[in-house]
């Protein structure tokens, strides 16, 4: 049976607590605060005051902090071991290193490394089918898209690109 439980909220002077399941509440009428989410990292964090200072708390890290401890220089990132950045229970959550947080994305998801997803592509996925299905020839199309034309013939051949020759009709 999953239980939540409460820890103050340390740096809070002990009137906020967090739960082990992501909420955060008021220590003195235990009202909860309402979450917010960025809107860039889609995380949710909640603004408070402790004696007039502002304080903005992210929630999965006060979770880690509160109920597993500070992060350690070999493992500072939180991975959300399901993907969902928003699911904070303190059973979805891992202190995990830089390398260790990526190949999570990778594996689950997250993140890719094909096509117009890689950070090195010059084009889109769009344009790459457009440069597959063309009938131009390689100089001018390596021309009209500013890519080498050894670039484009790799295209052509399915070296580059793999993913987009089953889109292919031709």
């Amino acid at each position: 049976m999953n239980t939540t439980q409460w820890r103050k909220i340390k740096g809070s002077y002990g009137r906020y607590e967090i739960s082990n399941t992501g909420l955060l509440r008021r220590s003195d009428n235990r009202k909860h605060l309402k979450r917010m989410q960025l809107k860039d990292q889609q995380y949710y964090y909640v603004d408070i005051s402790v004696y007039g200072v502002k304080k903005r708390i992210i929630i999965h890290k006060a979770v880690m902090r509160n109920f597993v401890g500070n992060p350690t220089k070999a493992k500072p990132h939180i991975n959300h071991i399901d993907g969902n950045r928003i699911n904070n229970r303190l059973s979805n959550l891992e202190y995990c290193s830089p390398s260790e947080n990526m190949a999570h994305a990778y594996r689950i998801g997250l993140r890719s490394a094909s096509g117009d997803k890689n950070g090195r592509s010059k084009i889109t996925e769009r344009q790459a089918l457009s440069i597959i299905r063309s009938n131009m020839d390689a100089q001018s199309l390596a021309a009209k898209y500013n890519l080498s034309v050894k670039h484009v013939m790799a295209m052509k051949k399915g070296t580059f690109w793999p993913h987009l020759q089953k889109i292919n009709p031709n």
